[in-house]
C-alpha cells in the first residue's frame, strides 16, 4: 500500500483529535493513490469465450491428453474426444432450436458428460444454469421459471424430477435431454447418443465474450435462490487468475458438486492447465481415498 505524504499528514492530524483545515480540500485524486498491489504479475485476459480458448489455444497442445476420468469406472475422455463430442452436441442442440441467449438448465450429479454440456452451451452462446441434483420437482421448476429456461438437461437418475418440473413450467418434453447411463427405460433424448451423430457442416457463430454464459443460483440463505449472471469473460478471467497462482499437476479431483460455481471454476481451470479431472459423483470416503491414491492427486 502506498500513501502520499499529504494523506499521511491528514491521518496523523486526525489521530491527534484535530481536524486539519486541508481536509476539506483533500482531493479524490490524492486518495486514489492509496494502492493495493498484488505480488503477482499482471494478466493479459484474452477477448474470447472459454470455448474459443479451449478450441484455439488448449486443444492443439493437449489433444491426446485425458481431459476427464471417471473415478469409479476409469472411463476416460481425451481433449480431442471432448472437443469432437462438444461440437456434435452443440450442433444437435442448435438443430433442436437452442440458440444464443437461451437458458438451458443443467440438472445432474458430477459425470463425464458435464464439461461437454457446459462447453457445448458456451460454444452456442446459450446460458447454462446449473441446479442442485438434490432438488425435487417443485424446486427445479422454481429455478427453471426464475431463469427463464427453455430446455433441461438432466442425469438419467433424475428423469422423473425433470419431467415433472418441466410440466409445472410448460417446457415441452421435446426440450428435455438426459446424460449418464441407467438401467431404466429411456424416456428422453440422450446427450450421449446425440454426441455420436455427424454434424460436419455445422458452423458456430462468434460469441461476444461480454455475453452471459452461466447462471448459477445462490443457496437462498436469506430468501429464495437468486440467479447470478456470469459472462464468458468473467469465467476466462477467473480461470486465468487461479491458474496464475495454482498448479493442479497432472490430475485434479472433481468431487465438489459441479453445479456450484467454485467447482465449475475448478473444472475450467483443470481444462486450462491440461490436468485430467477425476470425476466422482459425490463424496464417499472409500472412493475418494481410492481416487487420491490411484491417480496421485495432489
Amino acid at each position: 500500500m502506498v500513501l502520499t505524504p499529504r494523506v499521511v499528514r491528514l491521518l496523523a492530524s486526525t489521530t491527534r483529535g484535530r481536524q486539519p483545515q486541508q481536509a476539506q480540500r483533500l482531493s479524490l485524486r490524492a486518495l486514489s493513490t492509496i494502492i493495493h498491489k498484488a505480488p503477482h504479475n499482471e494478466l493479459d485476459i484474452p477477448h474470447k469465450t472459454f470455448w474459443q480458448v479451449f478450441e484455439e489455444d488448449l486443444l492443439p497442445e493437449y489433444g491426446p491428453r485425458n481431459a476427464t476420468i471417471c473415478g469409479l469406472s476409469d472411463d476416460r475422455v481425451t481433449f480431442d474426444e471432448l472437443a469432437a463430442d462438444t461440437r456434435r452436441v452443440a450442433a444437435a442442440l442448435a438443430q433442436d432450436g437452442v440458440k444464443k441467449g437461451d437458458v438451458v438448465l443443467m440438472h445432474s450429479i458430477n459425470c463425464l458428460e458435464y464439461p461437454m454440456v457446459v462447453l457445448a452451451l458456451n460454444a452456442l452462446g446459450a446460458i447454462c444454469s446449473t441446479s442442485s441434483p438434490m432438488f425435487g420437482a417443485k424446486e427445479l421448476a422454481e429455478q427453471a421459471h426464475a431463469a427463464g429456461a427453455k430446455s433441461i438437461i438432466t442425469h438419467r437418475a433424475f428423469e422423473k424430477v425433470a419431467i415433472e418440473a418441466a410440466e409445472l413450467v410448460g417446457i415441452s418434453k421435446e426440450n428435455l435431454y438426459t446424460v449418464g447411463g441407467s438401467p431404466e427405460p429411456k424416456r428422453l433424448k440422450c446427450i450421449n447418443e446425440v454426441s455420436k451423430r455427424d454434424f460436419e457442416t455445422f458452423r458456430f457463430d462468434r460469441i461476444d465474450p461480454h455475453q452471459t454464459v452461466l447462471l448459477p443460483f445462490s443457496s437462498g440463505t436469506t430468501g429464495k435462490p437468486k440467479g447470478v449472471a456470469l459472462t464468458a469473460k468473467n469465467m476466462v478471467a477467473n480461470t486465468l487468475q487461479v491458474d496464475h497462482i495454482e498448479d493442479f499437476g497432472d490430475h485434479m479431483l472433481g468431487v465438489l458438486p459441479f453445479f456450484h460455481i467454485y467447482a465449475m471454476l475448478l473444472m475450467h481451470v483443470s481444462l486450462y492447465q491440461g490436468a485430467a479431472n477425476v470425476v466422482l459423483p459425490k463424496f464417499e470416503p472409500e472412493p475418494f481415498l481410492n481416487a487420491l491414491s490411484k491417480y496421485k492427486v495432489r
